[in-house]
C-alpha cells in the first residue's frame, strides 16, 4: 500500500480505493486498458448513432441490408484489432519486466 505523506506518524493509514492506488503507482498496463476500453466505446457509440441514423434514412431496404452488414463487419473488425493491439501490449509490457 502507499504510505500517505500527509498523515502524521502513528495514525493508521486511510484505506485506499483499489483503482486509485493503480493510477497512482503509474502502473502502465491498467492505463492501457482503460485507454483502450475508452477508445473502443468512443467506436462503439458512433457506429451505434450511425446505425440510427440508417434506420430513419429513406434508402431501399436492400441498400439498408448491405449497410447493416458493413456495420456489423466494422464492429467486428474493430473489436479485434482493439483486443490484437491491448494483447501485444501485454506481451510488450511483461517482456519488459521479465528483462529486469
Amino acid at each position: 500500500m502507499i504510505e500517505n505523506d500527509l498523515q502524521p506518524e502513528g495514525s493508521k493509514p486511510r484505506p485506499r480505493n483499489f483503482l486509485i492506488e493503480l493510477w497512482i503507482e503509474n502502473r502502465g498496463l491498467f492505463k492501457e486498458l482503460l485507454k483502450h476500453i475508452l477508445i473502443f466505446a468512443i467506436f462503439v457509440v458512433s457506429l451505434t448513432l450511425l446505425h440510427e441514423v440508417l434506420e430513419f434514412s429513406s434508402l431501399p431496404p436492400d441498400r439498408k441490408d448491405a449497410l447493416d452488414k458493413i456495420h456489423f463487419y466494422m464492429s467486428v473488425v474493430a473489436l479485434v484489432i482493439f483486443s490484437t493491439s491491448f494483447m501485444i501490449k501485454v506481451i510488450i509490457f511483461e517482456y519488459k519486466d521479465m528483462k529486469k
